[in-house]
């Protein structure tokens, strides 16, 4: 409707209706999909959650929806991404060549989670993140294709929504008497993220804010995806069981509720002074641990205010997913030169 039709006042009761009437689409999706579960897949679900390696569990599922090797990336992307579920969001940024299967990781890793749920971003102008509606980004992972289709504003309102889950922007308006007066416009944002590069550096700012993840790039690595892929042209991987594997993770995600974790080892943890970044690195490790721990809500203790319970065994699988990243953001070299240069010395 156009300004000209109708005072500023009646425009932005129209606006808060259709924002109402969005927000309230993707609450009837989520239930659908949440009342879709029947008796029976619930109570497989629980009893996954309940399984005593859970996290080996998870691995050899995502392995059965088509994931081939990457087997400490595949379980962190996973956890990262349903992160936008838990009072702890986190971000993962993949760094690795042309061709090294960022894009069917990625793939599969959207395909596991509610489809209400995922925004898959190609690219986005300078100022796109400032007209989402006030509610657009919250409850959400964020899927980037390539940030080389971010430019230097998107990144910056991207890095600010990361950290402080809203920015802000003054606009101009009308009122009634065709005054020009001016307003904000806050978009409210809460969500996990995983990026994907294939620039061996990164905006400082952008690249700390999140767990950086190289994928495994060797030849080995090249004959199992080639044999893969092979195998699924010549008719001999069973698409119905990957569908199967899919669906479950899918529900596996809904079935997870948003509670809080307190850990007691906390103050035990301590990262290398050397390590750059120091303050955001041992905050992600932080809440890596939080996330295990929260993953596990069917079979850790309750504290009195009903958070759930780190164990020392949740601490020790965070180290285990987090070790490969710490070398990343200590090493000099990025993941690819790292790789070529320890190909080079033994030539």
């Amino acid at each position: 409707c156009s300004s000209d039709l109708f005072p500023s006042h009646d425009t932005g009761l129209l606006e808060k209706y259709r924002e109402e009437l969005y927000n309230d689409a993707f609450k009837i999706e989520f239930e659908r999909q949440k009342n879709n579960l029947t008796n029976k897949t619930k109570k497989q679900v629980i009893d996954f959650l309940k399984a005593p390696n859970l996290i080996k569990a998870l691995d050899t599922k995502l392995e059965e929806t088509g994931i081939v090797g990457e087997e400490n990336a595949r379980v962190l992307l996973y956890l990262i991404a349903l992160s936008y579920k838990s009072p702890f969001p986190l971000h993962a940024l993949i760094q690795s060549g042309t061709g090294s299967g960022k894009s069917h990781l990625l793939k599969k890793i959207m395909a596991c989670l509610p489809k209400a749920d995922v925004m898959s971003i190609t690219r986005t102008t300078g100022k796109s993140f400032y007209h989402y509606a006030n509610d657009d980004l919250v409850g959400k992972c964020i899927i980037i294709q390539d940030m080389d289709g971010f430019n230097d504003d998107a990144l910056f309102s991207f890095r600010e929504l990361q950290s402080e889950g809203f920015i802000t922007t003054s606009t101009t308006y009308k009122d009634k008497l065709g005054n020009i007066k001016s307003r904000i416009k806050t978009v409210n944002a809460y969500f996990s993220s995983i990026a994907s590069t294939t620039r061996t550096s990164v905006y400082s700012d952008n690249f700390n804010r999140s767990i950086p993840i190289h994928l495994d790039e060797s030849i080995e690595q090249t004959q199992r995806i080639v044999h893969y892929q092979n195998s699924v042209i010549a008719g001999n991987v069973d698409a119905l069981k990957e569908e199967q594997a899919i669906d479950f993770l899918v529900n596996f995600t809904m079935q997870l509720e948003k509670l809080h974790v307190l850990n007691r080892f906390a103050e035990k943890i301590v990262l290398p002074a050397h390590v750059p970044f120091l303050r955001r690195s041992n905050l992600q490790l932080q809440k890596l641990i939080l996330l295990v721990t929260y993953s596990h809500q069917y079979q850790r203790d309750r504290s009195p205010c009903g958070k759930i319970l780190s164990t020392k065994d949740d601490v020790a699988i965070a180290f285990d997913l987090f070790v490969h990243a710490l070398y990343l953001k200590t090493d000099e070299l990025d993941g690819q030169t790292r790789r070529f240069f320890e190909e080079l010395k033994p030539y």
